[in-house]
């Protein structure tokens, strides 16, 4: 009988071709066949960077991904991201930007702005194929921010967005993040968008359309873009949880600036401190200082049944407008140099709205206006029916009231 004797080397080449031969015979066979890869798209930038740096996280938004949102605005599709923090858009109702926000920037009505890692929208640097795009201007009382209404949702391949900060690349108001807007360049062919969307209540109608136009060829890429968006208000007096200031706790939480007018002051000759509210329908109040705030046929005192509802007058969803066109030609002069033109109209119309502006004359008012915190109504003024002097710091805490004649503030 013979025996075999595998020497160590023998059998580490024969599990060698046991290993690799299976993986030489799927490798001819899918040789059969061919993968088409999709085209790729590079954006570059000429500052400068180490050899060696580690990878930053990257989300990309592709056109499929977005359509499939159903929302009609770059910035309502960024602020449904993980790492997004709140910021304005189409449902931030406020009548200007008086002390709001603290910093003086302003509050566009209708512009829609990404805010990444509660940073700030000031922080995030918004481009667009590459290109550092506009900011809105606070001194027209929008926010010093990108708009990302301006730029329309058709005209769109794909969405990038560096979710880490970029400082060292593209300055301060890279701080939280980079997002990078990717236009449509080679599309052959027409495409046509309809939407339309309610609410259950049969307000809030939005509604747009979408056109989309192009042609490529070997060395050149046309590309039109069109779209018209519109949205009608939702106002919070049509919904139970924003009908009052706090919901459920109905004029509790409402304003002392009221359309009858208030009053607080010490009456000198009682020493009494009043706070009081004149009737309505009563044009000339007559003060009788020993009946105190009871005087039921002039006056009243002051509760919070008197307090003003201002969240009447506000809108959980403003009414917008939005027109937008867009163009763009490449084409490629040499394989290394390529000439582009591009251009971009945009137009929105958008309101805001709050209750009638209240009128407050007091020297606890914070103002900062010397004539409305430093006041003397006179005895002898006729519109002065309590029979002494109102002295702003000394006997006077408050005048104040609503003039709802003047219409909203918008």
């Amino acid at each position: 009988m013979k025996h075999l004797h595998h020497r160590p080397l023998a059998v580490a080449v024969t599990l060698c071709l046991a290993t690799f031969m299976p993986l030489s015979a799927w490798a001819q066979d899918g040789s059969r066949s061919t993968t088409e890869l999709d085209r790729v798209e590079v954006t570059g930038t000429r500052i400068k960077r180490a050899e060696v740096e580690g990878q930053t996280p990257i989300h990309t938004l592709s056109r499929g991904d977005i359509e499939k949102t159903g929302l009609n605005s770059i910035g309502e599709v960024l602020q449904q991201l993980a790492g997004a923090a709140s910021a304005l858009n189409a449902k931030f109702n406020s009548s200007g930007n008086f002390g709001f926000p603290p910093d003086g920037s302003g509050v566009g009505a209708g512009s829609a702005q990404v805010n990444l890692h509660h940073l700030g929208a000031k922080r995030v640097l918004v481009l667009v194929d590459g290109i550092r795009w506009v900011n809105e201007s606070s001194a027209s009382g929008m926010g010093a921010a990108t708009d990302l209404n301006t730029i329309p949702l058709a005209i769109v391949e794909r969405i990038e967005v560096l979710e880490d900060g970029a400082s060292s690349l593209y300055g301060s108001d890279a701080i939280a993040g980079v997002v990078n807007i990717i236009t449509r360049r080679q599309f052959d062919g027409g495409q046509v968008t309809l939407n339309y969307a309610e609410y259950s209540k049969g307000d809030g109608t939005q509604k747009g359309v979408d056109l989309a136009w192009g042609t490529s060829g070997d060395r050149y890429s046309l590309f039109l873009g069109a779209s018209w968006t519109k949205q009608d208000p939702v106002y919070a007096r049509d919904r139970e949880q924003s009908r009052f200031p706090i919901p459920g706790t109905g004029l509790a939480f409402g304003s002392g600036g009221i359309p009858q007018g208030r009053f607080m002051f010490t009456d000198p000759n009682t020493g009494a401190v009043q706070n009081i509210v004149p009737n309505t329908g009563v044009g000339n109040p007559r003060y009788d200082g020993s009946a105190g705030c009871n005087r039921t046929d002039d006056y009243h005192c002051f509760t919070s049944a008197d307090r003003f509802n201002f969240a009447e007058y506000n809108m959980v969803l403003i009414p917008s407008e939005r027109k937008g066109v867009f163009g763009q030609f490449r084409f490629d002069i040499t394989d290394n140099v390529q000439w582009y033109v591009k251009a971009l109209g945009n137009q929105r119309k958008s309101t805001n709205q709050a209750g009638p502006e209240p009128l407050f004359f007091s020297p606890d008012g914070a103002t900062g206006n010397p004539l409305a915190e430093n006041i003397v109504v006179s005895r002898l003024n006729s519109y002065n029916p309590f029979g002494f002097d109102l002295v702003s710091g000394g006997n006077m805490s408050l005048i104040g009231r609503r003039p709802v004649e003047g219409g909203a503030r918008v």
